[in-house]
C-alpha cells in the first residue's frame, strides 16, 4: 500500500500559544492516515478498484471490495493488521460495510493523534457517544415489509449501487437485483419451517457476455465434453429413467490405480503378485457392488480409470469424474449422498443419494450437464455473465454479498436510510444532545468541556466523512434519480417489467408467506405506516416510492458502527499503555 507525497499527513500542529510543535507518534499517524486515504479511494459511488500484485509482480486481484482487498493484502504495521482483522471478522458474518468500518476507525484514531488527546479519555467519550448513537438508531430505523417486493428490491439494489467496480448499468442492476431475490425465494420450501436453512448458491461464470444474460438454473451445472450429450441421451434411452429416482454414489478419492513409481521409493513385491490383475480385480468388485446397489450415476471428485468407466457404461451406469472440491459439495447437497472414500468400502442404501433428472444442455454455446433433484434438496446455480474477467469476478463477489444480505433480512427486516442519510441523521441528533450528554456525564469524565467538545467533534466528523463519501457522485437518496447508463438490451425495461418477467406466482406465494410470518413475530414500525421517520418521501397514493431509494440493513450497519468504535478504543488503549510504560 503506497501513498504519494501529496497525501502525506502534516506531522506538526499549532498549540494554544500559536507555536508550531511536532506531533507525538508520527509513525502511527503516518500509518493510519495512509490507511484512511486508501480506504476512501475505494469507498462510495466514486470508489476505484485497486490492482493488487504479489512480491513477484503476479496479479492477485482487481477489486474495490474490502473482503477481497484485505484477504490479499499483507500489512507490516500492527495497527493495520488489527484493523484488517476486525474488518474480516465483521465480513465473515455480515458480508457488507467493511470499508465503512475501516474509514470510521482510521478517522477516529487519526483525529485523536493529531489533537494529541489523552487516549483513555477518548475511549470513554467514544463509548458515551456510541451508546447515544445506539439509542438514536431506534428513531431512524424502520421495518420493511418482506412481502413487499419493491422494498426487497430496493434493499438488494442498494448493494449493487454502492459497488461501482462491478461496472453495471442501472438496467443491469435491476435485473441482477431481481435475480438475487429469485435465487433466495427459489431456495425456500413451499411450507416454511420454523428454523429456516438457506442453502448456498453455486456459480458458473461466463466471460464475454453482457450482464443481462445472467440467469438462474435449478440444480447443478457441470462442465462436460461436447460429445457427452450423446452418451447421456443413449444412457437415458436404454434405461428409460426420465424423471425417475436416479440413485447416486459419490467418491472423493481417485478411482484409478496409479502405477507410476514414486520418486525415491522402491517397491518390492513377490513374483507371484500381479499388480495389473489386482487392479482389475478391485475395479470388478466395485462394479459389482454398484450394480447390486442399483446405482445409476457415479460422481468422482478425482479421476475414474477408463477401464472402470467402460465397464460401468456397459452396466448402464453414467459416470462423471473430475468434479473437484468446487462441485463435489454441491452435488452432495443436491443428491443427499454420503461421500465414499475407498473402493473397498461397503455401498449401502443409506450412503446413496438421488436425482430427479440428468440432462445435457447448451448454456451460452457451452455444453454442460444439468443435475436436478427434489425440492427438499434444491440447489440453485447462477450463470453470471460480464464482458471482462475482472468485472466478472467482482460481480460474483457482490452478487454473493447481496444474496447474503437478502438472507439476513428474513430474520432481521429492519433497515436504515442509505446514501449517507443515516450518518447525517446520527450527527444531527448527537449535536443536539451534546450539552445533555456533558451534563449527565461530567461528574464521571475527568475532562474539561473543551476536551469533551473536541473529542466529540472528532467522533462526529468521522461519521460526516463516511456520509460525504457515500453522497459524492450521486444525488441525495431522499429524492431524485441516479444517473442511468442504458444497456443495448432491455433499453426500455423498468423495474415493474423486470419483476413480471423474472418472478412467477410461486415466488409471490413464498414472498407473501414470509411477510405474513414477520408481521406476526416481529413487531415494529413499518416504513409505510411510520409518521415520524419520513426519510424517503411518500407518493400521492400513500405508498413509498422505492424505485430510486437507497437503504442499508440495520443489523450490518449497527454491528459495523459498534466494532469500529471498539477497535478504535483498542488501538488508542494500546497506544496509551505503550506511552505510559515508556
Amino acid at each position: 500500500m503506497m501513498s504519494s507525497n501529496s497525501n502525506q499527513p502534516n506531522l506538526h500542529k499549532e498549540d494554544n500559544n500559536g507555536s508550531i510543535v511536532k506531533i507525538s507518534n508520527p509513525e502511527k499517524l503516518q500509518v493510519i492516515s495512509s490507511l484512511k486515504q486508501f480506504l476512501l479511494s475505494c469507498f462510495g459511488p466514486r470508489g476505484r478498484a485497486k490492482y493488487v500484485q504479489n512480491s513477484h509482480g503476479a496479479l492477485m486481484t482487481i477489486s474495490a471490495s474490502s473482503q477481497k482487498l484485505f484477504s490479499n493484502l499483507t500489512f507490516a504495521s500492527p495497527i493495520s493488521q488489527l484493523v484488517a482483522s476486525s474488518i474480516l471478522q465483521h465480513l465473515s458474518v455480515y458480508s457488507d460495510n467493511g470499508l465503512y468500518m475501516g474509514i470510521v476507525i482510521s478517522s477516529i484514531v487519526e483525529g485523536a493523534i493529531k489533537c494529541d488527546l489523552h487516549h483513555k479519555l477518548c475511549c470513554e467519550i467514544n463509548n458515551l457517544l456510541l451508546n447515544a448513537c445506539l439509542d438514536a438508531i431506534k428513531d431512524i430505523s424502520f421495518k420493511i415489509d418482506l412481502s413487499n417486493l419493491d422494498a426487497m428490491l430496493c434493499l438488494v439494489r442498494s448493494i449493487f449501487r454502492s459497488k461501482p467496480s462491478c461496472c453495471v448499468s442501472t438496467v443491469e442492476i435491476n435485473i441482477l437485483s431481481s435475480l438475487v431475490l429469485q435465487t433466495l425465494f427459489s431456495s425456500l420450501p413451499d411450507n416454511l419451517p420454523k428454523n429456516l436453512f438457506i442453502p448456498r448458491v453455486e456459480y458458473v461464470t461466463m466471460v464475454g457476455y453482457p450482464a443481462t444474460e445472467t440467469k438462474l438454473i435449478n440444480g447443478v451445472l457441470l462442465d462436460v465434453p461436447s460429445s457427452f450429450h450423446k452418451i447421456v441421451a443413449a444412457w437415458k434411452k436404454e434405461l428409460n429413467i426420465d424423471h425417475a429416482d436416479i440413485k447416486v454414489a459419490l467418491f472423493n478419492n481417485s478411482l484409478a490405480i496409479k502405477r507410476d513409481p514414486l520418486p525415491g521409493v522402491t517397491l518390492e513385491v513377490s513374483v507371484d503378485v500381479d499388480i495389473e490383475g489386482y487392479a482389475s480385480q478391485q475395479m470388478e468388485v466395485l462394479s459389482s457392488k454398484l450394480r447390486q446397489a442399483g446405482v445409476n450415476f457415479v460422481g468422482c471428485q478425482k479421476v475414474i480409470h477408463p477401464t472402470l468407466v467402460k465397464t460401468l457404461h456397459q452396466m448402464g451406469i453414467l459416470t462423471v469424474d473430475r468434479l473437484s472440491l468446487l462441485h463435489i459439495g454441491a452435488v452432495q447437497n443436491l443428491t443427499g449422498a454420503c461421500i465414499l472414500s475407498s473402493m473397498d468400502c461397503d455401498i449401502t442404501a443409506d450412503s446413496l443419494g438421488s436425482l430427479v433428472d440428468v440432462t445435457s444442455q447448451s448454456v451460452l454455446d457451452q455444453e454442460m450437464l444439468q443435475l436436478t433433484s427434489s425440492q427438499e434438496n434444491q440447489v440453485t446455480t447462477v450463470i453470471l455473465c460480464h464482458r471482462t474477467e475482472a468485472c466478472l469476478q467482482e460481480l460474483k463477489h457482490v452478487f454473493g454479498v447481496a444474496y447474503h444480505v437478502a438472507c439476513l433480512s428474513l430474520s432481521n427486516p429492519e433497515v436504515v436510510p442509505g446514501g449517507g442519510v443515516f450518518e447525517t441523521c446520527l450527527v444531527t441528533i448527537l449535536r443536539g444532545k451534546l450539552t445533555e450528554l456533558w451534563e449527565a456525564a461530567r461528574s464521571e469524565l475527568p475532562c474539561t468541556l473543551h476536551q469533551f467538545n473536541l473529542t466529540s467533534g472528532l467522533f462526529l466528523r468521522s461519521l460526516e466523512g463516511v456520509a460525504k463519501g457515500l453522497r459524492s457522485g450521486q444525488p441525495s437518496s431522499l429524492s431524485g434519480s441516479l444517473e442511468e447508463t442504458r444497456s443495448s438490451n432491455f433499453e426500455d425495461e423498468d423495474v415493474d417489467s423486470t419483476k413480471s418477467r423474472l418472478f412467477n406466482s410461486q415466488d409471490s406465494h413464498r414472498i407473501g408467506a414470509i411477510g405474513e410470518r414477520h408481521r406476526q413475530s416481529f413487531p415494529g414500525k413499518m416504513s409505510e405506516e411510520d409518521e415520524t421517520g419520513d426519510y424517503f418521501g411518500m407518493r400521492e397514493d400513500g405508498g413509498t416510492n422505492w424505485d430510486q431509494k437507497v437503504v442499508d440493513l440495520l443489523i450490518t450497519k449497527k454491528n459495523a458502527l459498534k466494532m469500529s468504535v471498539e477497535m478504535s478504543n483498542m488501538i488508542l488503549s494500546i497506544g496509551a499503555m505503550v506511552t505510559s510504560s515508556e
